[in-house]
């Protein structure tokens, strides 16, 4: 390569990636390639990080100006990029072949939360599920069991490493007093340009969330769905990767072993919805708000990842502050 390479979070959203045609969010990691002209003027490029690894396959990350100074989960980021390029071609063939998978990492801390017992997750089968809940309709896509909605892209990949995230506080702002689904906004302004980076990394992207209302409501229950889900569209439509989704409508302290901090959504998405790849639990990690802190509304994120021997993130670690005008 000619000229040096560089790294830095974007300052701007003016620069557009030549690999792919795509802008680059302010916030978001990029990197620079210097090239070298005739004369005393140099110009850098600026792209995408997985688009530059895919075409500069042997980039170490680390060496480069700049990585030092970034934040400790854009470096781990990076620092994968190189090997998830080499092994494309291995993953395709491990998600082909069960005979060649590992098998699935043990369950994490013994925290107390629920879970389905082995005879729950017998009970489930794909042809229980529906297409309403309660009498409410569900929109295309959607379907439930019991008190669970669950919704999957139409291109959606199995992966043995699940990016999972929380929903409201965690990946939007949304306030209860306001209902509708176009009540929301996204939280940090590079969400869908993080979303992306995971999606090219290899990662399944779940959101896991609570929506009591749903059961709550029993006389506005359709308007919760159509709230609640039209939201989640709102969300997939802006950061166009396919995405899986789990909602648990249970209300709290009703023992309901889908609700956070409980486990029943990541043990179905594990059993039924992964076309039969283990997860890696100890590449996979979980991002949520309720972390038990001064302020925090629970602990039910926190606890739903150490249940799980996730590694637990909270939105600041993965996204920055909370600047730009998708803050609220």
């Amino acid at each position: 390569m000619e000229g040096r390479v560089v790294i830095e979070l974007s300052k701007s959203a003016r620069a557009v990636c030549p690999l792919c045609g795509l802008a680059i969010s302010k916030d978001i990691v990029r990197v620079g390639k210097e090239s070298i002209a005739q004369g005393p003027f140099r110009s850098i490029r600026w792209h995408h990080p997985w688009c530059f690894s895919e075409n500069y396959p042997d980039t170490d990350y680390s060496k480069m100006d700049g990585f030092v100074a970034l934040r400790t989960m854009d470096q781990t980021i990076l620092q994968n990029l190189k090997k998830n390029v080499d092994s494309k071609n291995s993953e395709k063939l491990k998600s082909s072949s069960p005979s060649s998978v590992s098998p699935p990492t043990k369950v994490g801390k013994p925290v107390n939360v629920m879970a389905l017992t082995p005879a729950d997750l017998k009970r489930f089968t794909m042809p229980q599920m529906s297409i309403s809940y309660k009498g409410a309709r569900l929109p295309v896509g959607w379907k439930s069991y019991s008190t669970l909605l669950v919704y999957e892209a139409d291109n959606l990949r199995p992966s043995e490493k699940i990016a999972a995230f929380d929903f409201d506080g965690t990946l939007v702002d949304t306030n209860v007093r306001r209902p509708g689904a176009d009540a929301w906004k996204l939280l940090y302004p590079n969400v869908a340009e993080k979303l992306a980076f995971f999606h090219h990394e290899g990662y399944k992207l779940v959101i896991f969330t609570n929506e009591s209302n749903i059961d709550r409501f029993t006389n506005k229950r359709q308007a919760a769905i159509d709230s609640k889900l039209g939201r989640l569209k709102g969300l997939m439509d802006i950061t166009n990767v396919p995405m899986q989704v789990f909602i648990a409508c249970g209300k709290s302290n009703t023992g309901d072993s889908f609700r956070k901090p409980a486990i029943g959504m990541w043990q179905i998405l594990e059993h039924y919805f992964n076309a039969g790849l283990p997860v890696d639990r100890e590449r996979s990690f979980y991002v949520g708000d309720a972390a038990g802190r001064e302020g925090d509304h629970s602990a039910a994120d926190s606890e739903f990842a150490e249940a799980l021997g996730l590694k637990f993130l909270l939105p600041e670690d993965v996204f920055g502050a909370i600047t730009g005008p998708g803050s609220p």
